[in-house]
């Protein structure tokens, strides 16, 4: 596997036109318009989706864990530099439309965005939702649900619903 690995990330790195790139061979790339910054890196069974008019935008020294799915395929998401994101992340930038009277299959979605700062960490088992803000220098704590809401910079933040718990350290 270490062969498959170090191959995986030289097709990507030339894939994708970026440079310092450490992805695993198992990470699902479903092609739209996708950005990664340098010095990135992937580990197992991530899935980047930005199909249609998708859009993902990953800055400079960003580490993903185990199993983030990143899903942009009728939206964005914009991820900043320095990012940490932690295993069973999930970050989706559209939902399903749910009229009345109507199958929701065959609804299609309301489009949206995630904009994530830099120097974030999204702790294990967060869900990052359509029309998330997060700031530069947040904190998610473990198993939160980041909505639509206003978060201020450099604070942790925990819970669902998401609650303020504190500030980063000077």
């Amino acid at each position: 596997i270490p062969f498959l690995n170090k191959w995986y990330s030289f097709y990507w790195q030339k894939r994708l036109n970026t440079s310092n790139l450490r992805i695993r061979f198992d990470t699902v790339f479903e092609f739209g318009n996708i950005s990664i910054g340098k010095a990135f890196f992937c580990d197992l069974q991530c899935s980047f989706l930005a199909g249609g008019h998708g859009l993902i935008s990953i800055g400079e020294h960003c580490m993903l864990n185990r199993n983030v799915m990143l899903n942009a395929r009728h939206g964005e998401i914009i991820i900043g530099r320095d990012v940490l994101i932690g295993p069973n992340v999930v970050i989706r930038s559209s939902n399903h439309k749910i009229r009345a009277n109507i199958p929701i299959r065959v609804q299609g979605f309301s489009r949206g965005s995630v904009m994530i700062g830099n120097d974030v960490w999204i702790a294990a088992n967060c869900t990052i939702l359509k029309g998330a803000v997060i700031p530069d220098g947040c904190v998610i704590g473990a198993g939160s649900v980041v909505k639509i809401e206003k978060l201020e910079p450099y604070t942790i933040y925990s819970g669902n619903p998401l609650e303020k718990i504190g500030l980063r350290d000077a």
